[in-house]
């Protein structure tokens, strides 16, 4: 069943999907925004909940267009993960990742940041920022298995 499908099912699901900005052997890391209701402080990569009928690829290139000010394409799905209750909510979330390549050097990319986060960082492939978000930890677990 595809995410869509899933949607459209009434079962509940919410997508999340979010972006790994590649670049050389770096990957963008963004921190919330100390005022956010939910995991501020916390690092993340540019994403977020899908609209309605928006396919999860879609909804990772409108959340880094918003987010980081970059229309990147992603090239293919690296991660998905279903979960109970990532809010507090009881929903489930069906999270997904992208990749995208880029081809510049980190210099040369410009990131512009929007009100949801206070900082950025291009980290290492295989570090993950502290404090990082439940997603991120998550996928860089599973990433780690595979990568590093």
């Amino acid at each position: 069943m595809t995410d869509r499908m899933h949607r459209e099912s009434g079962l509940g699901g919410v997508v999340v999907a979010y972006m790994l900005i590649r670049c050389g052997d770096r990957w963008l890391a963004m921190r919330r925004s100390l005022g956010r209701s939910k995991w501020p402080g916390l690092w993340e990569m540019p994403g977020g909940h899908a609209g309605p009928y928006e396919q999860p690829a879609q909804a990772a290139r409108r959340e880094c267009r918003e987010e980081v000010g970059l229309d990147l394409k992603p090239l293919r799905q690296v991660y998905a993960m279903d979960t109970v209750d990532m809010f507090g909510s009881g929903r489930i979330y069906m999270v997904r990742v992208f990749e995208c390549l880029l081809t510049l050097p980190v210099s040369a990319v410009g990131v512009r940041l929007s009100q949801e986060h206070d900082a950025l960082r291009w980290m290492r492939i295989g570090e993950s920022p502290m404090p990082s978000s439940p997603i991120l930890k998550e996928f860089f677990n599973a990433w780690k298995e595979v990568h590093v």
